[in-house]
């Protein structure tokens, strides 16, 4: 599984959006990894009305009730898209952890799949009570650092030893560049990975695609 975090990154916006969902329509038929890619809430309709074939996915969403909810992402605002997954606890939108589990029951229980983020193995074990549908472990000091996560081979494999006997898939995230990154992190027991500049800042789109993709064979 690889999800693209598209964030909020200008060049991104409206019909630039093509340049990024492009090369991933193009390689689609050739791939057996799942692609999600996650879009600005002001742009995700529209991605997902010009790319149907691509899951275009949520970079939030709010457990509030519909209704009287003014600025909230809640649930069926995306599903009244067709967008059925959602980032969610992303560590530059993080949540109130003290509710963090009602709000994962909450929100999937009204149709919304979430992968949810967390800083550290400690909060995967807690999150991992409400049983979402991924779980991505993201330090942030690593974020954006170019330094993979996969640099960090004892936490991770602490991480992923809690998903034993469970639905909930994890996959792990910060610092992932390169193909090699992915190929590592697969390795060491991560059933994908969450990224975002090493795709969105690349020169080549269609030629870092495939990079990171080859990182997934084996």
């Amino acid at each position: 599984m690889l999800i693209i975090n598209l964030k909020s990154y200008e060049e991104t916006f409206g019909n630039q959006i093509n340049l990024f969902l492009d090369p991933i329509k193009d390689i689609l038929p050739n791939t057996k990894v799942d692609i999600y890619v996650a879009v600005n809430t002001v742009d995700i309709r529209m991605a997902k009305e010009l790319y149907p074939h691509i899951n275009i996915i949520s970079q939030n969403v709010d457990s509030n009730k519909a209704g009287s909810s003014t600025g909230k992402v809640v649930p069926e605002l995306l599903s009244n898209i067709g967008v059925s997954y959602s980032l969610f606890n992303h560590s530059e939108n993080r949540k109130n952890f003290s509710t963090i589990l009602e709000d994962i029951k909450n929100i999937q229980n009204r149709g919304i799949k979430l992968i949810v983020c967390c800083e550290n193995v400690e909060e995967a074990k807690e999150i991992l009570k409400a049983e979402p549908f991924a779980i991505a472990f993201e330090p942030p000091e690593l974020i954006g650092s170019g330094v993979s996560v996969s640099t960090y081979p004892d936490v991770v494999k602490n991480f992923i030893d809690l998903f034993k006997n469970t639905d909930t898939i994890p996959l792990v995230g910060a610092g992932i560049s390169k193909g090699t990154d992915i190929k590592n992190s697969i390795e060491l027991g991560a059933h994908g990975v969450l990224l975002a500049s090493a795709y969105v800042k690349s020169s080549d789109k269609k030629s870092k695609l495939q990079e990171l993709l080859d990182g997934f064979v084996h």
